[in-house]
């Protein structure tokens, strides 16, 4: 390192006796001093390498490690984490996460990159506008490569230092704390990547990796995966999570590519996995060390919420471990995403004959704790952006955006958008941009963000739409398309306080639509997504009870929400 001039032998580590641990201590070292490890491998090869454990790290292109004060940053939120922690009920709060990559999600002039400390004061004003009362950031570990959006991590004990320090990234969290936000961080504990200064080939030799010829790397992303039989690669990574969530003090972990933990087969042909022990395809190590990381978490930090991305409908994801489930508080409805935009992407002859879609989500819904995403993966690589995804003329495609918004913020279940798509944004996301703030210019997406404004206070302030989230009994489907072969209608509350959210998904009005409704006494419209002032028609809804029915009309493209007795 720099305090011995880059001397491969000054300093050799020595090997503790009877284990796998090498140790050395070296006093007087200043802080911010640069160092790598020499290593000498079984073969006779020499290389450098990062310290796995390193609490910070150079910019890239740079490699090295960094040696850091961890003792100087002073907490001022313990009003957050004493609330927090008597908090652990989070099944009847309202979760409206903001999903953010801090790299792109604002320019200032010709700065690479904006500092946490500024990020800070800026996103915090932005959520609280926007009503979100938590953001989750795309991984912000050690990694080299922009272009990996954080998910290839070389260093998982420490941050990046595109925005800043460590201590910076502590005010980041400081304040969004001090100003009602929570901070979720994307965590990877699913792969590595194969940069030569990283953990690949650590002493020459698979230490970090699986060793078996076909388990041991992912072909999708062409990354490393870890050997989770291993205790010492199981508590590297549980290690790695608590130490972000006691450093940090990180209110939750969104845990990525679970399923690429629990599948052998996961994204591989035949011929390029082998079963397990007892001939299926789980990766039972991955699923113990899953439980363990759950286990280890929730023992210590009851209040921290652990969400999965589990993609393939493994069964007890959100289940507690005791009761023979991973642990997970969430998992990501990836089922509902793909299903609600495969249906609202088609237009209306279409969609008449894809209602099952819908319908089958539902059906499902209650057998896990389920959190709405409308994530960063929707909008890359060809997918197109939320607004583009709609079909029709401009002013169907943000009636059509309205509706989705509408039906995603009043259907069970948490909620996370990506940035951009509040505010209705054209283009797909780059991580080497922005988002396209411009826009707000326009009368579409001005409108449309004054909608966003709307509903998404409306789903933070009234109880109805996000207690008992995970209760089947208190949602119901009243009519579901039986009536009208492009509206839905569910009933959302439990007794004594109910709401009935109404979906339009077609480009007609339905004037003086009746729905069966028994012992109703009262209907009072609540929200309606076609008000002019969102940049709708401000069709009047005209709202009434006969006999045991609701009348009311219904505008093209709309959501509207009544409140009953």
């Amino acid at each position: 390192g720099e305090f011995n001039q880059w001397c491969s032998r000054a300093h050799p580590l020595r090997k503790v006796r009877n284990s796998s641990v090498w140790e050395l201590f070296i006093p007087f070292l200043e802080v911010g001093s640069k160092y790598q490890f020499h290593i000498r491998s079984i073969q006779g090869t020499a290389y450098l390498k990062a310290d796995p454990f390193a609490r910070a790290t150079e910019k890239r292109p740079g490699r090295s490690s960094i040696i850091l004060d961890e003792s100087n940053w002073k907490w001022k939120d313990q009003k957050w984490m004493e609330a927090r922690d008597k908090k652990i009920d989070f099944e009847n709060r309202a979760i409206h996460i903001y999903e953010v990559h801090l790299g792109s999600w604002k320019k200032e002039g010709s700065a690479e990159f904006i500092n946490y400390k500024k990020l800070a004061h800026q996103l915090a004003k932005y959520c609280k506008k926007m009503h979100f009362n938590y953001v989750e950031l795309l991984p912000v570990m050690g990694h080299p490569l922009d272009e990996s959006w954080g998910y290839q991590v070389t260093s998982f004990f420490s941050v990046t230092p595109r925005y800043g320090s460590a201590c910076d990234f502590q005010y980041f969290i400081d304040y969004l704390h001090g100003q009602g936000i929570g901070v979720i961080l994307d965590w990877v504990p699913a792969h590595f990547p194969k940069d030569e200064h990283g953990l690949i080939s650590f002493d020459g030799t698979p230490l970090f990796e699986d060793s078996h010829p076909l388990r041991g790397v992912n072909p999708q992303w062409t990354t490393a995966v870890f050997d989770y039989s291993k205790p010492e690669v199981r508590n590297f990574l549980i290690s790695s999570a608590l130490l972000f969530i006691e450093r940090f003090h990180l209110d939750g972990l969104r845990v990525d590519a679970v399923s690429s933990i629990i599948f052998l087969d996961f994204c591989k042909e035949p011929g390029q996995w082998a079963p397990n022990e007892e001939g299926g395809r789980e990766h039972l190590e991955g699923i113990g060390f899953l439980k363990q990381l759950c286990s280890s978490i929730k023992k210590q930090h009851p209040s921290v919420l652990l969400i999965a991305e589990e993609s393939h409908y493994f069964p007890g994801v959100t289940k507690p471990v005791d009761e023979g489930g991973l642990g997970f508080d969430m998992k990501w409805a990836m089922g509902w995403m793909h299903d609600t935009l495969a249906f609202m992407y088609e237009k209306e002859e279409e969609r008449k004959k894809k209602s099952h879609l819908l319908l089958h989500e539902i059906s499902y819904f209650f057998d896990e704790k389920y959190l709405l995403a409308l994530s960063h993966d929707e909008v890359v690589h060809g997918k197109k952006s939320l607004l583009r995804k709609m079909p029709g003329n401009e002013w169907e495609k943000f009636a059509n955006l309205r509706l989705l918004m509408s039906y995603m913020l009043s259907h069970p279940g948490k909620k996370l958008l990506f940035m951009g798509g509040e505010i209705a944004q054209w283009s797909e996301w780059s991580v080497k941009g922005s988002i396209d703030w411009s826009i707000l210019e326009l009368f579409y997406h001005k409108t449309f963000s004054l909608f966003f404004q709307s509903i998404s206070s409306l789903y933070k302030e009234n109880r109805i739409l996000h207690r008992g989230d995970f209760q089947r009994a208190n949602t119901q489907i009243i009519d579901g398309f039986k009536t009208d072969p492009l509206v839905l209608v569910l009933e959302r509350g439990e007794e004594g306080e109910k709401m009935l959210c109404f979906y339009n998904f077609s480009t007609q009005s339905r004037d003086q639509a009746r729905y069966k409704y028994i012992k109703i006494r009262r209907a009072l419209e609540f929200f309606n997504s076609d008000c002019i002032k969102f940049g709708g028609r401000g069709e009047c809804i005209n709202c009434r009870v006969e006999m045991d029915s609701i009348v009311l009309n219904l505008p093209a493209l709309s959501a509207v929400f009544v409140k009953v007795e």
